[in-house]
């Protein structure tokens, strides 16, 4: 067999496997993937799903906003009532060494 005949047929060859991609492309454009409905519904089911968890986020963060804004005077009140104790407890330690400074004196 001589070269010239292998370069023909291999060129046939491919030129073969080309015309069987671009029938089997048009074929599938023609029919319906089988998994593309399937794949649709799943993709909008997760659409819909996505979307109602970031609605309830947005209603949960809207709930922590109200919650926080009602606790601001609790937590004020409870730092006030804590500086008060520091200040008590300050106080009380600084009365007490002045108390034995004074009575330790003969």
């Amino acid at each position: 067999m001589e070269v010239e005949d292998v370069k023909f047929k291999r060129s046939r060859r491919i030129g073969a496997c080309l015309c069987r991609q671009t029938l089997f492309s048009k074929c599938t454009t023609i029919m319906e993937n089988p998994h593309a409905e399937r794949q649709a519904v799943l993709l909008e089911r997760i659409l819909k799903n996505t979307s109602k968890c970031t609605e309830t986020i947005l209603e949960l963060n809207k709930s922590l906003e109200e919650i926080i804004q009602a606790n601001y005077h609790l937590q004020t009140a409870a730092n006030l009532s804590m500086q008060y104790r520091k200040n008590v407890q300050y106080n009380l330690t600084s009365a007490k060494s002045r108390h034995t400074q004074h009575h330790d004196k003969p």
